[in-house]
């Protein structure tokens, strides 16, 4: 149905801040049609070697 893409950040581990994306795309059906709902997160390294995500601060 649709087209699952490999892993490419598979063996990257971000040092810093604004290294590493992710983001989630989902289509769903409604009686109005089609829509999409798509998130985009940022994750860092921390120093118990687990990846977590940040909330974005643009200030």
């Amino acid at each position: 149905m649709y087209k699952k893409y490999k892993n490419l950040i598979k063996d990257h581990v971000p040092t810093r801040s604004e290294q590493l994306w992710l983001s989630y795309i989902t289509y769903i059906t409604t009686k109005n049609g089609h829509n999409h709902i798509s998130i985009i997160r940022e994750l860092t390294y921390q120093k118990d070697n687990n990846l977590s995500s940040l909330k974005h601060n643009p200030n």
